[in-house]
């Protein structure tokens, strides 16, 4: 298990550079940034369609519709729908560039894309030959 450094993270993230990160959509209106509430579902057994019931905070979020006011952990485990702070904390750190840099203790898992090798036989399904090199597959998928 890994163990972060939860005061440096809250102190150095905001619930926007999260969002961003997450993927999350967004609306903005003047200095305020909509968003859909990621606990609406939980809280009112429907989900959030309408931006303009739940803004963000500067280290989380308020939601009117369900009258509460989250903090940035909350969030990142509402909205990845997860019950693992430790992860979440992971999250923010991979936000700010990557968990590991606020790794106290422990493993740290991170998050990346994982790559297979592929064998003979599934070269020869795809049409591909054994010594084609991995960049002219990828500059070929990012051409379609």
């Amino acid at each position: 298990m890994a163990f972060y450094d939860k005061d440096r993270l809250l102190d150095e993230a905001n619930a926007q550079m999260v969002a961003e990160y997450l993927g999350m959509d967004m609306l903005y209106k003047g200095n305020t940034i909509q968003i859909k509430c990621p606990g609406h579902l939980k809280r009112m057994h429907h989900e959030d369609q309408n931006f303009g019931n739940c803004s963000l905070t500067e280290k989380g979020y308020h939601c009117f519709a369900c009258h509460k006011t989250v903090g940035l952990i909350q969030m990142v485990m509402e909205y990845e729908q997860i019950d693992d702070y430790a992860e979440a904390l992971g999250i923010i750190g991979d936000a700010l560039g990557g968990r590991e840099n606020y790794l106290i203790s422990g493993d740290v898992q991170i998050r990346e894309a994982t790559s297979k090798v592929l064998s003979n036989e599934d070269l020869e399904l795809l049409g591909l030959k054994a010594n084609i090199s991995i960049d002219y597959i990828e500059s070929v998928s990012n051409n379609k």
